[in-house]
């Protein structure tokens, strides 16, 4: 009888552990799955915007927001869509950072370009695509200037 006890016992602790693997791979694949998720997002929402940007003269870009604002969703659009590795491969020097806050300030876009001038987006009111579109009319600007101080 108490052989009996033992092997019940056993048992439901190997189905027990059974039931942990399970859940750990099962939660490994969602992990996975989600980053598969994120990274498809990013691409589709940079080719959705179809915004042919190039950040070659550009310096750097810093993202500031709170994130328990509603004014931020187009900020956190706008970072998810310039790391994106299409646009982030045209220009692997430029350093992009993230300012996280909770003071409940405004979000804030600041481009800084490699001639020294700085770009400030304001993205409470705006878009994400007309940041995007905005930023693509800059940088164009400014490769049609190297291009023809360099011819001169």
């Amino acid at each position: 009888m108490q052989r009996e006890g033992f092997w019940d016992k056993r048992l439901s602790l190997v189905n027990w552990l059974r039931g942990q693997v399970a859940a750990a791979r099962l939660i490994r694949s969602w992990g996975s799955l989600a980053g598969w998720l994120y990274r498809a997002r990013a691409a589709v929402m940079a080719a959705s915007l179809k915004v042919a940007l190039v950040l070659k003269s550009v310096k750097s870009v810093a993202v500031r927001f709170c994130p328990f604002e509603a004014s931020a969703q187009s900020a956190r659009e706008f970072l998810e869509s310039i790391s994106a590795k299409k646009i982030r491969s045209t220009n692997m020097n430029c350093a992009v950072t993230v300012d996280v806050r909770h003071d409940q300030s405004e979000p804030q876009v600041d481009i800084l370009f490699v001639d020294g001038d700085r770009f400030l987006i304001k993205p409470a009111n705006v878009s994400s695509k007309e940041m995007l579109l905005a930023l693509s009319a800059k940088c164009a600007a400014k490769d049609s200037q190297t291009k023809e101080s360099a011819k001169k």
